[in-house]
């Protein structure tokens, strides 16, 4: 059954990448994000727009607020558990100083330091601040993401981490590692939250 389904996916798929008429793809790829399919999005050139980053970090910052709330006894925010070998509220910490400094110290130019390490170090900070951080977090990333041009997102990202990169490349790259630490902070939540 699984094998027939996949078949016939990637039948879909070969027949989406034969598309090349620029206002179809971009309609297929709200249903396919590029995230997901980066071939066809390749494929097709279509790129991610300002807004388009702005929709999924607001959405998944949402999603760390939900998380980060469904903490009932604070105490488990600053708990190691399982294959989660960073608690949940360091790796909230770790989100908001990656996405304060990476959107809006350096694309922004909001003046936010980075203070690393404390980001890990730090422990015992009320779920309120926490949840606060967030909420602060997901305002300066829609207000610098509303304020940049899409053609800046094609340009080279300002801090070189692995190479010269697009900006668009970047955020996508940031994106991921806000998911990958979402997914941890859900994992140890349901597991003793």
């Amino acid at each position: 059954m699984l094998y027939l389904w996949l078949k016939t996916f990637r039948t879909s798929l070969r027949s989406l990448r034969a598309l090349r008429d620029r206002k179809i793809a971009r309609y297929i790829n709200k249903f396919f994000p590029c995230h997901f399919f980066p071939y066809f999005c390749a494929q097709n050139k279509i790129s991610m727009t300002p807004l388009d980053l702005k929709e999924l970090y607001v959405r998944e910052l949402n999603n760390l607020h939900k998380e980060i709330s469904g903490y009932t006894d604070e105490s488990k925010l600053w708990a190691i558990a399982g294959e989660v070998k960073n608690p949940p509220g360091n790796l909230c910490l770790h989100l908001m100083g990656n996405i304060n400094h990476f959107i809006g110290a350096t694309i922004g130019k909001t003046g936010y330091v980075r203070r690393r390490d404390e980001e890990f170090t730090t422990k015992n900070i009320s779920k309120e601040k926490l949840l606060e951080d967030i909420s602060a977090t997901k305002t300066m990333v829609e207000n610098v993401l509303d304020k940049t041009d899409p053609a800046e997102l094609q340009k080279d990202f300002p801090a070189e981490l692995f190479g010269k990169r697009s900006t668009e490349y970047m955020l996508t790259y940031f994106f991921g590692h806000l998911m990958y630490h979402l997914g941890q902070i859900s994992y140890h939540r349901r597991m003793i939250g």
